[in-house]
C-alpha cells in the first residue's frame, strides 16, 4: 500500500462523497477510485459500501480509519519533530479567519507574537478542519464557532474581546446622521463563500443587534472586493476591527454601539496550556 492510498482512504471516509474527495485531493474521481480498489485489494477488505449513491463505512473499514488516522498521526508529528529539532521549543502553527491581522488583534501580545512559526489564513471551515486534522497547531475564531463539531474535543480559551464597525467612504456625506441614517441609504457589502457563512452570520448579528436596516444586501466574492466597494463609495460594510488595517485615508469607520464579540482560541489542551503562559 502506498501512502496517496492511505490519503485517499481517509480523505473518502471523512468526506464519504467521492467527488469532494476527489476535489480536496486534487485529482480525478477515476483516479480515487483506482487508489481506493487497491487498497482494498492489498488489504483483501471491503473499506466502503456505495448503496444508492450513499458512500458509507463497513465495519472493517471503520477498523481501519481508526489505525490509519492513528498512523497518519504518529507520522505527521515525527515529521513535524525532525523538521523542526533545531527550532526553538514552543512555536506555533496558528490559523485565523482570512480578514483578520495577528498584529492586532487586542491580547496578542510581543511575547506570543516571538512563538508564532506561522499564521495561516482561511476561511472559518478551512482552519476549522486544518486543526482538527492537526495540520495546525492552534486557531483563533469568533465566539459563534466555538460550537462547531468539529471542535467539541479541543480546549477553548477565551482571551479577548474586539467590537465590529461599520466602514465607509471617507467622501460620504455622514455629518450629523446617525449610523442608522447611514445605513439606510446605503447597500451593505457582505463577502460570501462556498461552504462558509461566517460573515453572514457575522452582519445578521450586527445587524439585528443595532437595528440597522440597510437598503439592500449586496454579495461579493471576497473581502477585497468588499472593501473596494467601499473605497469606490458603492456602499458600506461591517468589519471586525481585528481586520485589515483598512481604517485608511479613503475609508473611515464609524464605531456601533452593541458589537462586542469574543475570540476564543481552540487547540489541543498542551498547546492551549502553552498559549496560557505565554501570557497572552
Amino acid at each position: 500500500m502506498t501512502n496517496t492510498q492511505i490519503k485517499c482512504f481517509l480523505m473518502l471516509a471523512d468526506c464519504l462523497n467521492f467527488s469532494l474527495a476527489a476535489q480536496n485531493m486534487e485529482i480525478s474521481q477515476p483516479t480515487l477510485s483506482k487508489h481506493i480498489k487497491l487498497l482494498e485489494d492489498e488489504l483483501k477488505l471491503k473499506l466502503f459500501d456505495r448503496n444508492n449513491r450513499k458512500v458509507i463505512l463497513t465495519r472493517d473499514g471503520e477498523i481501519m480509519y481508526e489505525a490509519f488516522r492513528s498512523m497518519a498521526k504518529t507520522l505527521k508529528e515525527a515529521q513535524y519533530k525532525c523538521k523542526n529539532k533545531n527550532e526553538p521549543a514552543k512555536k506555533l502553527s496558528v490559523g485565523i479567519c482570512q480578514g483578520w491581522s495577528v498584529d492586532i488583534i487586542p491580547g496578542i501580545t510581543k511575547k506570543f507574537r516571538e512563538h508564532i512559526k506561522e499564521v495561516v489564513r482561511g476561511t472559518a471551515n478551512e482552519i476549522v478542519d486544518l486543526l482538527y486534522k492537526e495540520e495546525i497547531d492552534l486557531i483563533l475564531i469568533p465566539e459563534y464557532l466555538v460550537g462547531s463539531p468539529k471542535l467539541e474535543k479541543m480546549e477553548k480559551y477565551l482571551f479577548s474581546n474586539t467590537k465590529a464597525n461599520i466602514y465607509i467612504s471617507r467622501y460620504k456625506d455622514v455629518d450629523n446622521k446617525s449610523i442608522e441614517e447611514i445605513v439606510s441609504g446605503e447597500d451593505l457589502f457582505i463577502p460570501e463563500y462556498k461552504d462558509d457563512d461566517m460573515f453572514c452570520i457575522f452582519a445578521d448579528d450586527i445587524i439585528a443587534r443595532n437595528s440597522l436596516m440597510p437598503k439592500s444586501f449586496k454579495f461579493v466574492d471576497s473581502l477585497n472586493t468588499m472593501l473596494n466597494s467601499v473605497r469606490f463609495g458603492l456602499g458600506c460594510a461591517i468589519f471586525f476591527e481585528v481586520g485589515y488595517n483598512s481604517v485608511e485615508e479613503e475609508i473611515i469607520p464609524l464605531p456601533l454601539e452593541k458589537s462586542n464579540m469574543e475570540i476564543y482560541a481552540a487547540g489541543r489542551k498542551k498547546i492551549i496550556d502553552i498559549f496560557k503562559n505565554l501570557e497572552v
